[in-house]
């Protein structure tokens, strides 16, 4: 379940190595409760990276006058199966430069990835199994998904 809202400030991003993209990056303990917002740069759309001290989840959010709405969630990890979970971890949320893929790695490593143009999702876990409109074939990895960011 998702706790806290959307920011509409910017975010502070830094200098990203995936092909020259900026991200969000925050340092995490894997089991201590967060919430990380990123609005996309074109401004429609978000992700939310959330850990509730048992699971971590990331969800792809549409952002409109009327409020926000969830499009998409994915499981990144449930705590008590991450090695070295107790120690500090940096989250980086990665954006393409069109604003439509977004992208979360946990320690420096790609877990997830939204294509909002597509409408589709992806993540290491391949789970849960797709709702509504979006990754009608599942959230499987796919591993080509960095070239969303080239």
């Amino acid at each position: 379940m998702i706790h806290g809202s959307l920011r509409r400030s910017p975010s502070i991003y830094l200098e990203f190595p995936l092909a020259g993209q900026n991200a969000l990056e925050k340092s995490h303990i894997i089991g201590e409760e967060c919430f990380i917002d990123s609005v996309s740069p074109q401004g429609r759309f978000a992700v939310v990276f959330e850990d509730d001290e048992s699971t971590g989840y990331f969800y792809a959010m549409e952002i409109s006058k009327s409020g926000q709405a969830i499009l998409d969630a994915l499981h990144v990890y449930d705590v008590n199966t991450v090695l070295d979970h107790c120690k500090p971890s940096i989250l980086n949320v990665v954006w393409s430069k069109d604003g439509l893929k977004a992208g979360l790695m946990v320690y420096r490593n790609l877990q997830a990835v939204f294509d909002f143009s597509a409408q589709k999702g992806w993540c290491k876990t391949g789970f849960p199994p797709s709702h509504g409109s979006w990754s009608q074939d599942g959230h499987e990895w796919d591993g080509q998904v960095v070239n969303l960011f080239s």
